[in-house]
């Protein structure tokens, strides 16, 4: 049995999800978590949590202060502010950085900018023990900044219980319902300006499709950018709302601009929705149906929504996807990571 400190500051939708994810799939393990976000870690199972302060000294200062409390011997930092808080400063326990996508897979990430993100990231890389990566690609750039520390690839699964799928034949139980949805929080990573494009031309070509953003409106101006093109924003939504919204739809589209590997693809999957994706590279080798621009996403979803054979190449690729993406696998890794 170990003792493991997660530590968060985006306690909320996919990062939440994962986390809880982890400690469902290794109960022998103590788990504690200092965290900051939006969703409630109450009822999980972990052995303690406590919130986050403000400020990057207090953080820094509460990480340290966790270890010693909680005697953990393991801290898992996930995400890339909560990876400084915990490598700011040595620590006695072995530390995992796990990026959930690095800013540095960003396209618009100014010169500047990825030369400071990179600088940081190698800085840091000496008091890193493992790189916990989503794919291979975040595998190949953690190689390059932390050279000294161990890569590790632990898959995502679903964070949703897995339901009956939704009716896999549209062609013998009718089309499917005219509404398409992507999932995560309104921030610039998740490229909100791409589906606002995709909504503004399925409005001209076929009024009756409706967007629905499933998530929270992180970013005020974006979200208003989405309502403004007729997406409706649904806000936080717990995981049983998740589920009733994702089966209530016709096609799930990806819209981010990067990821690490995105929980909401799965999940949407897990709920039988054919799945399209924007051709980034988190998704480079997968099953799944990839798009290019605006103009082709909405080819490919006005397709989808007529079912059909693009229906059921969308929903094929997600179910393939869910093969190699289970909780065995899962579990498997996270064995092996923690020891």
């Amino acid at each position: 049995m170990r003792r493991i400190l997660h530590v968060t500051d985006c306690y909320s939708t996919g990062v939440g999800r994962a986390i809880d994810t982890v400690v469902s799939l290794t109960p022998e393990h103590e788990h504690h978590l200092l965290w900051a976000g939006e969703d409630d870690p109450s009822g999980v199972g972990f052995a303690s949590t406590r919130p986050l302060p403000r400020g990057l000294p207090q953080r820094v200062r509460a990480v340290r202060e966790s270890v010693a409390r909680t005697g953990s011997e393991i801290v898992h930092a996930h995400s890339s502010r909560a990876g400084v808080y915990a490598r700011l400063t040595g620590l006695d326990a072995r530390v995992l950085y796990q990026p959930h996508a690095y800013k540095l897979l960003d396209p618009a990430l100014p010169a500047p900018a990825r030369a400071a993100v990179s600088l940081v990231e190698r800085a840091l890389g000496p008091r890193t023990d493992t790189v916990v990566v989503l794919s291979e690609e975040e595998r190949a750039l953690a190689a390059r900044l932390t050279p000294s520390a161990a890569h590790v690839l632990v898959p995502n699964v679903p964070s949703i219980a897995r339901p009956a799928p939704v009716a896999t034949d549209p062609d013998r139980t009718g089309p499917p319902p005219r509404t398409v949805v992507m999932s995560g929080r309104v921030s610039a990573q998740k490229d909100p300006e791409y589906l606002v494009a995709v909504a503004t031309r399925l409005r001209e070509l076929d009024p009756g499709v409706a967007v629905r953003w499933l998530g929270s409106p992180d970013d005020a101006r974006l979200a208003a950018r989405l309502r403004a093109a007729g997406v409706e924003v649904t806000g936080w939504l717990t995981a049983d709302e998740l589920t009733t919204a994702l089966r209530g739809a016709g096609v799930y589209l990806h819209s981010a601009a990067y990821e690490g590997f995105p929980l909401s693809v799965l999940d949407a999957a897990a709920c039988g929705l054919p799945v399209l994706v924007r051709d980034i590279s988190a998704f480079a080798g997968t099953p799944l149906v990839r798009v290019a621009g605006p103009e082709d996403a909405t080819t490919r979803v006005l397709e989808v929504l007529r079912g059909g054979e693009a229906w059921q190449a969308a929903a094929a690729g997600g179910r393939d996807l869910l093969a190699s993406m289970d909780p065995a696998v899962q579990r498997a890794r996270l064995t092996d990571l923690y020891g």
